[in-house]
């Protein structure tokens, strides 16, 4: 047995599995590997392949043609040679005896000779040369765009020959007499591909999206002091760490990638630049309010400079929880803006989002070329009147205090209308009273419209969006009903200074009359719900109006003009 188990054929089958292992060994191995290289290396698909559907190609040596065209205005010719014609036959008296009055003269006497009478040079040739030609340039580019400028490139040069052809003179072309031109005869279009022509990438839309509810969680435990600078620094420093979503991010048409953020979310456009944004939230957390905001950084430095009181030079003395100004390229407009959080003898602090893709802290020294200016932030002229108040506390302080109606209507996108004035101002109790605020279509506030943008263009900001609301105060007055005393008078129908509405009474029906009411007195409106940089316009309030552009938050003083 032991002798058949090493038999030639025994061990020939032997050696062949053997060899047969090593292959199939051999073959996993490479398959393998390769599939661990293309999980590594960047899947190329179809995704990532060009979409502007035109071939990428750059115009070279073999897409031209050298062609020689003929610009010289002589013709061609020989020079001129003499005939018969160029020649005349003149008879001299050669015999000396011109003077002797007997002789006569014979043919003896003279000799014939021919002339040359025809006054051109034989077998002359003129050949152009430089100074026969004055170059003129003549423009051949055809891009129309006002910041190009032309180049050589773009001229052609063109002889004019100033020489004049002589008669009798031939002439021979030589390489003056031709301009030599490279001609594109490729007929496929110059093409290189830029971001443009590839797909826009774009990330999962629904990760690492915030709710208020999540974002208000990460300084619930910051409690509000009323000191508007140490609450800005407070909410700042809450959110530092804080990222911008590698897994949910657009693409503008440049390919660049722009993350979703909170900030973002919270003013509205979830993949805004948010360096700007994130300080606006911050203090709209802090609770500040009547300060000037922008979501652009050179709009928000230009409005803060129009109030003296607020704008500090660059090489002011800043505080603690102002915010700070860069201009990065030198142009005179702001490019980032942050929250100083430590002013030191050398520079100062800060903490800024928008940049490193991070809420993070940096330093600055006092001679940092790029601080533009600082905003300086006012002291709250409201204070609580508690040393600590948490954010609930405050709130409820702010509410109806003695001698002061406030009244508040939602409006039909949402928004919360205060209306706030001094009791003595309405002659009526604030429980007969009630607010409305109305949503007007925009079409029909053009005049309004026109007005406020020659206001805000003046300033240099445009309109983003609009909206109209028509604000006003009733009085709601309890009516019995009246007996049936027949069909009603139409003029009592037709009466716009009141309005019959049902109280809402299961037991017993009872008719209010609505009549507006003019406060005699100030008065504030606030539009809550807006970002903090949105600027509200005081519309109709029991036809009173103002012009006067109102931040939200700010606590808007109109004074009634009943002229």
């Amino acid at each position: 047995m032991d002798r058949l188990n090493h038999t030639p054929d025994v061990i020939l089958a032997r050696e062949r599995r053997r060899w047969q292992k090593g292959v199939f060994l051999f073959l996993a191995l490479a398959v393998a590997l390769t599939t661990i290289i293309l999980l590594i290396n960047p899947a190329v698909t179809e995704e990532y392949q060009p979409i502007c559907g035109i071939e990428e190609h750059e115009h070279g040596p073999e897409c031209y043609e050298t062609v020689q065209t003929l610009v010289c205005p002589w013709e061609e010719r020989a020079g001129h040679v003499h005939s018969d014609a160029c020649y005349e036959i003149v008879r001299t008296c050669v015999c000396g005896l011109e003077d002797d009055p007997e002789h006569e003269h014979t043919d003896e006497c003279y000799q014939e000779e021919r002339v040359l009478v025809c006054g051109f040079p034989e077998n002359t040739v003129h050949e152009h040369t430089e100074a026969c030609i004055e170059w003129r340039e003549e423009l051949i580019c055809e891009i129309d765009d006002p910041g190009h400028e032309h180049t050589e490139a773009c001229y052609r040069r063109i002889p004019v020959f100033v020489c004049e052809a002589e008669e009798g003179v031939g002439h021979v072309h030589n390489d003056l007499c031709y301009v030599t031109e490279e001609v594109l005869t490729c007929t496929k279009e110059a093409h290189v591909h830029t971001d443009a022509c590839y797909p826009k990438l774009t990330g999962d839309p629904h990760q690492d999206v915030e709710m208020d509810i999540d974002w208000e969680s990460t300084f619930c435990d910051v409690t509000l002091t009323g000191d508007w600078a140490e609450d800005l620094v407070a909410i700042a420093e809450s959110q530092l760490g804080y990222r911008e979503s590698e897994k949910n991010f657009i693409t503008d048409e440049f390919n660049v990638k722009h993350g979703y953020t909170r900030y973002g979310d919270w003013y509205g456009v979830r993949y805004a630049g948010w360096g700007a944004i994130y300080a606006m939230f911050c203090m709209h957390y802090a609770e500040i309010w009547g300060v000037p905001t922008d979501s652009v950084p050179a709009n928000w430095m230009n409005m803060v400079r129009a109030k003296d009181e607020l704008w500090l030079e660059a090489d002011g003395e800043p505080k603690r929880g102002d915010l700070v100004f860069f201009d990065d390229d030198a142009d005179g407009f702001a490019d980032r803006v942050a929250i100083v959080t430590e002013v030191r003898e050398d520079g100062i602090t800060a903490i800024l989002g928008g940049t490193q893709t991070e809420v993070h802290r940096e330093d600055f020294g006092r001679a940092f070329e790029n601080i533009a200016g600082y905003l300086s932030l006012p002291e709250n002229p409201d204070p609580p009147d508690e040393d600590l108040l948490t954010l609930d506390a405050k709130k409820a302080a702010e509410a109806t205090g003695p001698g002061e109606i406030v009244l508040t209507a939602q409006t039909a996108d949402g928004r919360t209308v205060t209306f706030r004035t001094a009791a003595e101002s309405l002659p009526y109790p604030a429980e007969e009273l009630l607010l409305t605020a109305e949503l007007l279509d925009a079409e029909d506030c053009s005049e309004e419209m026109a007005l406020i943008e020659a206001e805000l263009n003046a300033g240099g900001c445009k309109v983003r969006e609009a909206q109209f609301y028509d604000i006003a105060v009733w009085r709601c007055e309890p009516v019995q009903p009246a007996a049936d005393q027949g069909p009603p008078d139409p003029a009592e129908q037709a009466d716009d200074a009141a309005e019959r509405i049902p109280a809402d009474e299961p037991e017993e029906i009872i008719e209010f009359r609505r009549t507006q009411v003019v406060p005699e007195g100030p008065y504030e409106v606030t539009v809550d719900g807006y970002a903090e940089d949105v600027q509200v316009w005081q519309g109709t309030v029991n036809g009173l109006r103002s012009l006067t552009p109102a931040y939200i938050g700010d606590r808007v003083t109109v004074t009634p003009d009943l002229n």
